[in-house]
């Protein structure tokens, strides 16, 4: 007799313990999961609250008897189980496309566990085994594949959006660039002119001063012109690079 008292005491703990946990990770799940934060503070809270409750349960498990810890896990679970569909509710209503498999997984979990209570207690409505007398079990199966469609239907959409953000960005960058390398060749446009008149003025004032300027003055001029002619060829290849990475040039 002492021996299936510390066995059933033993089992009661695993299952309290069991029940603890998943409550502690349901909850931390439904609030990371469904973004409650910007959807519902309410919800959010009473999540964080429950799952605050959750060590505190484990903790006096050691002090309280056996109907005290039935009836605190079963508070505790029932609590955990109302805000969880709630959340479901709230971001199915905020638009959530998380939210639509979650709350279908959950119902599904939750109809399945009630259903095993029902047919324990003999109020079952109806009995078809193998299925009603598992209904727990296959809840959580179906519960499973569910949240398993939604958290990939989920990653995909991240992912899309990440492509998206990617492709956005680099289009903007693409654009960045051309609007650049259109300014470079409009400005090369704009250098030329002037670096032209002056290379050809620089010509003229030789031909003036050839013969009646002294040697300081004949080299000025020609510096005048030399580096007008090298400032012009700067100005050139930086309007053929511009050119070039808008493809409007090919190498050959």
């Amino acid at each position: 007799f002492l021996t299936q008292c510390v066995n059933g005491l033993i089992s009661l703990i695993n299952n309290s313990l069991f029940s603890a946990v998943m409550v502690f990770g349901a909850a931390l799940f439904t609030k990371n999961y469904l973004d409650l934060d910007g959807v519902s503070q309410l919800v959010s809270s009473s999540l964080r609250a429950i799952a605050a409750a959750v060590p505190v349960f484990v903790a006096c498990l050691a002090a309280l008897d056996y109907r005290a810890t039935m009836v605190a896990g079963g508070i505790v679970e029932l609590a955990a189980f109302a805000a969880v569909l709630a959340g479901g509710i709230v971001a199915v209503a905020a638009g959530s496309r998380r939210a639509g498999p979650f709350l279908a997984a959950w119902s599904f979990l939750i109809a399945g566990a009630a259903a095993t209570q029902l047919e324990t207690l003999g109020v079952a409505a109806l009995s078809a085994e193998p299925f009603w007398g598992n209904a727990d079990q296959l809840g959580a199966l179906i519960q499973v594949l569910v949240m398993s469609y939604g958290i990939s239907d989920a990653v995909n959409v991240m992912r899309a959006e990440k492509e998206d953000g990617q492709r956005r960005s680099i289009e903007l960058l693409e654009r960045a660039n051309k609007v650049k390398e259109d300014f470079l060749i409009a400005m090369s446009l704009e250098f030329r002119s002037p670096l032209y008149g002056i290379v050809g003025l620089s010509d003229r004032l030789g031909v003036l001063i050839e013969g009646k300027a002294g040697e300081e003055e004949r080299r000025l001029a020609g510096l005048i012109r030399a580096e007008s002619l090298r400032l012009l060829n700067s100005v050139a290849n930086i309007a053929s690079y511009a050119r070039l990475r808008n493809a409007d040039i090919a190498l050959v």
